[in-house]
């Protein structure tokens, strides 16, 4: 009898030692705490205000945010690497050269360089007032941006990436006001949403550029292109539309069911492909996430309690989003199974409630998700436990700004 009480007295003691006093989960040395997938690993809180925002990540798992002008560094395991002071801006979001080595920023004062490594400002570019995602060339050796000028009017700036100088900048006639996020289509083509709702293609020619073509998309627009890989860039707007558009001569796919969806309010939102290309996901501000087939036809819709992120299609062609669940903002973990959507997971409580689609979800390479809280408290940076899969490496065009450096390009594995 004594030889069988001493076994369960042991575990007893294991697990009280395993454990810290003031936490009701064993310590990563039990077994029995293994975080589970869509667990919160960590959190940093008081960042600071930070709308329409989200973290970049490079290919060695470390995390770049901003909040309130200051642009913070994180190890994957949120270990403090470095901080900068910038300048504040509302909806600005860093995005990392493809060499990883240079994280660039903007706010109300310009555009920023800094060394990834240490933090330390490389150049700076008093180029305007408000801005929203640096988008790189392929090779590096430029920075693009689009902006609102002091006197109300937007344009689209090429820098070179070497010293932050202007290469050439372009102000359409017809903008009145600010311009979107860039992103670069299969040929390196600048695409260039604007709120007086047109669309516009350059082509950068070094010291000059051209104009390729203009779309009117209908109504206002600033959120990133979404590029596919059968020539064609997808696009939104406040009508709730979503045009598929000829990459190449600016004419719009009237085929099938394009252009797709409407009368769903704003859908001020990136869109992501499923590995196969087959499907596009939007999030819109009727609460859905809305599954489009490649006709234009809807493939089926999830409902929110509130406007999510933008959709991040994961390597195993799971769809990671943050969306509002039994009254609080969460990082959700979706599966397509071809005829609707299944929740596989939502973390704990991020924040109380989204405000609109106001920050967006990233992810490591080890499969590590990143979100910011957007302007709700706690106003922090969340690592949420993945199940060790990154980016899709399969979708034409994964996430917003379509790597997770940000940089507006196809990504780079």
């Amino acid at each position: 009898m004594k030889s069988k009480l001493i076994l369960p007295l042991s575990l007893l003691l294991f697990l009280v030692f395993s454990c810290k006093p003031d936490m009701t989960i064993c310590s990563s040395k039990s077994p029995l705490n293994s975080p589970r997938e869509g667990d919160i690993l960590w959190q940093k809180n008081d960042l600071g205000e930070n709308l329409e925002s989200g973290p970049a990540v490079d290919n060695r798992g470390n995390v770049y945010v901003i909040g309130n002008g200051i642009v913070y560094s994180y190890t994957a395991d949120g270990t403090f690497r470095w901080s900068t002071k910038t300048s504040p801006g509302d909806g600005c979001t860093p995005s990392v050269s493809p060499d990883n080595a240079i994280v660039y920023t903007c706010g109300i004062e310009g555009v920023y360089a800094l060394n990834a490594s240490n933090g330390n400002q490389i150049w700076h570019s008093s180029v305007d007032k408000f801005h929203i995602v640096p988008c790189v060339s392929a090779d590096g050796s430029r920075v693009y941006i689009a902006s609102d000028d002091l006197g109300g009017s937007g344009t689209i700036y090429a820098l070179n990436a070497s010293d932050g100088s202007t290469a050439w900048s372009y102000h359409p006639r017809e903008e009145d006001g600010f311009m979107g996020g860039i992103a670069l289509d299969t040929n390196g083509n600048l695409l260039v949403p604007g709120q007086n709702a047109y669309l516009y293609s350059l082509r950068d020619k070094g010291s000059t550029f051209s104009v390729n073509w203009t779309f009117h998309l209908g109504a206002e627009a600033r959120q990133p292109i979404t590029v596919g890989d059968d020539g064609y860039i997808y696009a939104t707007s406040n009508t709730g539309v979503v045009h598929k558009i000829n990459a190449a001569t600016g004419k719009e796919d009237t085929s099938g069911n394009w252009p797709a969806l409407g009368g769903i309010g704003e859908v001020f939102a990136s869109m992501a492909f499923s590995p196969d290309g087959d499907t596009l996901y939007v999030n819109a501000e009727d609460y859905k996430l809305h599954a489009l087939n490649p006709d234009g036809s809807e493939k089926w819709t999830f409902t929110f309690e509130m406007w999510g992120s933008d959709p991040l299609v994961r390597d195993d062609g799971r769809i990671i989003v943050m969306g509002q669940i039994e009254g609080a903002a969460r990082v959700c973990c979706l599966s397509d199974n071809g005829s609707s959507a299944v929740l596989e997971w939502s973390s704990e409580p991020i924040c109380n409630t989204l405000r609109l689609n106001e920050t967006n979800v990233n992810i490591g390479p080890d499969g590590t998700i990143f979100v910011h809280s957007g302007d709700q408290p706690p106003l922090g940076l969340f690592a949420i436990q993945g199940n060790g899969m990154g980016l899709s490496t399969k979708s034409p065009w994964p996430k917003y700004m379509g790597n997770i450096r940000n940089n507006g390009h196809k990504p780079h594995f």
